[in-house]
C-alpha cells in the first residue's frame, strides 16, 4: 500500500520547522508503511528554514513508497533464504536418501546420506543420469518406462526397485 500524495496547501501535521543547533532547518518524516505494518520513517531534512513545498512532498512520499518497495522485498528475499537454508540442512543430514531427478532422469541432489549408503561422492553422480549409475542393465528398460509414464501422468506417485551401489 502506497501513501497518498499531498493535497494542495495541505501541509501534514508531523511536517514541521524546527531549530537544530541554532539553525532552523525543514524536514518531513515520512512513515514507511507496507499494508498496515508499520516498518519506520523516511527523514528529509534541509537548512533552508522554509518547509517543504508540495512538489517536494510528492517526490518524499514517492522515494518513501519506493524505498518501501525495496525493504519489503529485502525482507521477503531474507526469509526465503533462511528457509531455503533450513531445508537444504535438512535434506543434507536427514537419515534418508534424498536423490532428485530432473525430467530426463539426470541427478541434481544427492545428500550426504545417499553419498554413505551408495558409495558415489556427488562430485561423481550430479548430473549423470540416474539408471546409468544405479540400476542393473537388465532392469533399466523397466526403469525408463516406469519413469516415462511418471513423467507423462504429472501425477505424485512413486515406485520400488533395487538401488545398486558402487
Amino acid at each position: 500500500e502506497t501513501l497518498p500524495a499531498a493535497r494542495p496547501g495541505a501541509i501534514p501535521a508531523w511536517k514541521r520547522a524546527f531549530p537544530v543547533l541554532d539553525k532552523t532547518v525543514a524536514f518531513a518524516a515520512v512513515p514507511l508503511l507496507s499494508g498496515s505494518e508499520w516498518l519506520g520513517f523516511f527523514y528529509f531534512e534541509s537548512g533552508v528554514s522554509k518547509p517543504f513545498d508540495d512538489d517536494d512532498f510528492s517526490m518524499q512520499v514517492l522515494l518513501a513508497n519506493q524505498f518501501t518497495l525495496a525493504l519489503k522485498n529485502s525482507l521477503h528475499f531474507e526469509e526465503a533464504m533462511f528457509y531455503r537454508n533450513y531445508l537444504e540442512n535438512l535434506i543434507e543430514h536427514a537419515g534418508a536418501i534424498f536423490l532428485v531427478l530432473d525430467r530426463r532422469s539426470r541427478i541434481q541432489l544427492f545428500n550426504r546420506y545417499a553419498e554413505e549408503k551408495s558409495g558415489y561422492r556427488r562430485e561423481e553422480v550430479i548430473g549423470r543420469l540416474a539408471a546409468r549409475l544405479f540400476v542393473s542393465a537388465d532392469k533399466r528398460e523397466d526403469y525408463f518406462r516406469r519413469m516415462s509414464d511418471l513423467i507423462g501422468s504429472r501425477v505424485l506417485t512413486s515406485f520400488q526397485g533395487e538401488f545398486r551401489t558402487k
